[in-house]
């Protein structure tokens, strides 16, 4: 799954990240020349039927005031 993603070079890691009940979350770190450390979630498909209108619906919202 990782390398789906341009992570740069170096060692990568990843660990479970934080206590969720729906989603799964992982901390992923890059360290190499420099450290760069990021949030993976994946989303629970047996909740969220269709994740590409979770995501459009997340940010196709007006900003709140």
């Amino acid at each position: 799954m990782l390398s789906a993603y341009d992570l740069g070079k170096g060692t990568i890691t990843h660990t479970p990240y934080g206590e969720g009940h729906i989603n799964n979350t992982n901390l992923v770190t890059v360290t190499g020349k420099d450290t760069h450390r990021y949030i993976l979630q994946r989303i629970n498909t047996d909740i969220f039927t269709d994740p590409s209108a979770l995501m459009e619906s997340r940010f196709c919202q007006p900003p709140n005031p």
